[in-house]
């Protein structure tokens, strides 16, 4: 029983020990902004901005909703 005990421990113990590396997984580049636009302010209170990326998304943002487009 002892050495059954054992071997079982040396089972799941041994193949975190072979020394097999995981394979570093690159994070992809993060896109650079190209145009900031923000209008604030006026009688209607605007709060508006206009990012657009590098990787042609662009966000739109209003006072309440926000919206992501792909530009061609």
């Amino acid at each position: 029983m002892v050495a059954f005990i054992i071997m079982l421990l040396v089972a799941i113990a041994l193949p975190g020990c072979l020394g097999f590396k995981t394979p570093s997984v690159s994070s992809p580049a993060l896109p650079s902004v190209l145009v900031d636009y923000k209008r604030v302010g006026g009688i209607a209170g605007f709060d508006d901005r206009l990012v657009i990326f590098d990787n042609g998304v662009a966000v739109i943002s209003r006072k309440t909703v926000s919206t992501e487009i792909a530009l061609n």
